[in-house]
């Protein structure tokens, strides 16, 4: 019965051991921490960019003629209305001299057919054929007028040649392509951005196209809504706000990202989510971020100084006591 009475006691003494020991506060874990102002930053962005011309013209012939004299080479800047391809107007010239005599004979007679009904002397049907052959002869003075006009082919804007697409001496007819120049003045940025960045890309403050170590500003213009399914790029466009690169000129598009981001090493996962943790009255707190993506920086939208864990994470579990470096 003595022996009996002592094992009990014994049992009960360890379990009651035990069960202080249980219940009694484990001892903080050091861990080291800043505020998250220290440690958040703002990605930034970059895609590939080109400059684009909004205008990149082939020029052709509008009559039947001779090329003339072309006045311009390949890489030659030329400026608005500047005649660049000269045609043979001989003939136009001669239909004009002759659409001419046409109206001024049709005029002649409308002021004769006239005065003739204003004294009665002309009936109201030769009056209206006066009237309706003048009218003929003034669109076909126009026309002839329109074919001479078009001897000379002139810059629709600032450009440069790129292409010489006939030789003097060459006949031409009606749409025959005679040059292909391009627009330095009116230009945009052309951009391949990845889907999932466009909206980064929309609230950012600051646009730069960076060429050759230089950074131009731009402005967003319009974003597509078409998704490239092989890339999952969208095509975003800019215009310059100040200097620009050359037309064609190859670079970066670049930007940051407005929401503040953890980086990666501060992020950990527990019960199946990934997040921080913070300290909360010195205790480890496990703050969720939805958008984490495993070994990548997430955005956070924690006050900046909120204290956060930055070392000693691996033990940490939700509401783990700890204490901070000095």
């Amino acid at each position: 019965m003595n022996v009996m009475t002592s094992l009990i006691t014994k049992i009960g003494f360890t379990l009651g051991l035990l069960l202080v020991m249980s219940t009694a506060p484990a001892d903080p874990i050091l861990v080291d921490s800043m505020p998250l102002s220290n440690v958040q930053f703002y990605p930034r962005h970059t895609a590939p960019a080109t400059v684009i011309s909004l205008n990149n013209t082939r020029l052709s012939a509008q009559i039947n003629a001779r090329v003339e004299k072309i006045s311009v080479r390949e890489g030659q800047p030329v400026m608005t209305d500047e005649v660049l391809v000269q045609l043979d107007c001989r003939d136009s010239k001669q239909l004009l001299k002759q659409a001419r005599a046409q109206w001024k004979f049709a005029s002649d007679q409308f002021s004769r057919i006239k005065r003739l009904r204003a004294n009665k002397n002309a009936s109201e049907e030769s009056y209206s054929k006066s009237q309706f052959d003048l009218a003929q002869a003034e669109v076909a003075r126009s026309q002839a007028q329109l074919q001479v006009e078009r001897c000379e082919v002139s810059a629709p804007f600032d450009g440069v040649v790129l292409e010489k697409m006939v030789s003097e001496g060459d006949l031409a007819a009606p749409g025959t392509p005679l040059l292909r120049i391009i627009d330095v003045t009116n230009i945009e940025v052309e951009a391949s951005v990845p889907h999932p960045l466009v909206d980064s890309l929309l609230t950012a403050k600051e646009l730069y196209f960076e060429q050759r170590e230089e950074k131009y500003p731009v402005k967003l213009v319009r974003v597509t809504d078409y998704i490239d399914t092989i890339s999952n790029d969208q095509k975003v466009y800019l215009k310059f706000t100040g200097n620009s690169p050359r037309t064609g000129a190859g670079g970066r598009l670049t930007w940051r990202n407005p929401t503040p981001h953890l980086p990666s090493r501060y992020i950990v996962q527990r019960g199946g989510s990934l997040g921080l943790f913070i300290v909360d009255q010195g205790k480890a707190r496990f703050i969720k971020l939805p958008q984490a993506l495993e070994g990548q920086s997430a955005p956070i939208a924690l006050p900046p100084e909120q204290v956060v864990i930055t070392s000693g994470l691996a033990g940490l579990v939700d509401d783990t006591p700890v204490t901070t470096a000095p």
